[in-house]
């Protein structure tokens, strides 16, 4: 007799097991964990974009928005795509804002504000002598130089130049210039040639010996006058206080006076109140060379002095 097959009339089983249930149910509930809080809360269009010099948008790029006293007030930082929104900083838009390289600039568009970068670049300034010579270990206060600087206020901070005379600062925006003072008494800034190639500024900055005028401010009857302010202008027209140069009390019973740290140059030298600004006395016209110290006498004959303050 034929042997018949045990499995003859049973139809195959189908279905899934407990392990894939398993698996399927663990993977929707990592989709929906991922999609869920985007369904719920949409996703606002940003009114606000950030870009490079070339247009190019900024991902990440991080905003500062300050109060006039200079403290930041709140930090937006865009997306992946330069965009960011600003809807709560409506009262803020009249406040500085700043960022690495951020133009001051900032121009309307259909979707917002747009801000621009600009580009960073490396700023090299060589101090050398009037003779052409570098002057090494030179401490300098590197600034910004308020007439050029087209984008936020960057600190002034404190270098000294290597053996070449050089001080270089890399990864700066080259938006605007830097202003150098010397730290060193022997040595003043006479004057600063620029060059620009590319996203390199260069700087030929040429120092000198300071200059002083010294001198002594005495009354029509030939006494020493105390407590008067000397100053040295660059302009004959003595009362523009935005043309003055250099001032100094006039110091003690002796009417001497000491003004430092000047440029060869012309100078126009008068008196003022201590505590004002008004010139007493037609200027005594003085010209200096390098190093030089200059002495004046400065006399009130006829002029119409205040009364003599206290000495300081």
């Amino acid at each position: 007799m034929a042997r018949k097959d045990a499995s003859h009339g049973h139809k195959p089983t189908s279905g899934f097991t407990l392990t894939e249930l398993l698996s399927v149910l663990a993977i929707l509930a990592v989709l929906v964990a991922i999609f869920f809080p985007l369904f719920q809360q949409p996703r606002s269009s940003p009114n606000g974009a950030v870009q490079d010099g070339s247009g190019k948008p900024l991902p990440s790029a991080v905003l500062r928005f300050r109060n006039p006293a200079g403290h930041i007030v709140a930090t937006v930082t865009a997306d992946d795509y330069g965009g960011f929104r600003r809807d709560s900083l409506d009262a803020l838009s009249k406040n500085a804002v700043d960022g690495f390289g951020l133009t001051r600039a900032r121009r309307r568009t259909g979707a917002g504000t747009l801000y621009t970068f600009t580009p960073l670049g490396t700023h090299i300034a060589t101090f050398r002598d009037t003779s052409g010579n570098p002057i090494a270990g030179l401490a300098v206060s590197v600034g910004p130089d308020i007439h050029t600087w087209q984008w936020p206020f960057h600190e002034p901070f404190d270098s000294v130049s290597d053996n070449k005379g050089i001080i270089q600062v890399v990864n700066t925006p080259t938006g605007g210039r830097f202003g150098f003072q010397s730290q060193d008494p022997n040595y003043i800034v006479e004057r600063t040639q620029v060059t620009v190639g590319g996203n390199t500024i260069r700087y030929a900055v040429t120092v000198t010996a300071p200059a002083t005028i010294t001198g002594c401010l005495r009354g029509e009857d030939g006494r020493p006058l105390r407590g008067y302010k000397a100053f040295a202008t660059v302009s004959p027209d003595l009362n523009h206080f935005d043309r003055w140069y250099a001032d100094s009390l006039v110091t003690g019973l002796t009417g001497r006076f000491r003004i430092t740290n000047l440029r060869a140059r012309t100078y126009y030298v008068s008196v003022a109140p201590a505590r004002g600004y008004h010139a007493l006395l037609p200027a005594q016209r003085v010209t200096l060379a390098s190093g030089q110290t200059a002495e004046v006498s400065l006399r009130a004959d006829g002029a119409d002095m205040e009364q003599t303050p206290d000495a300081p």
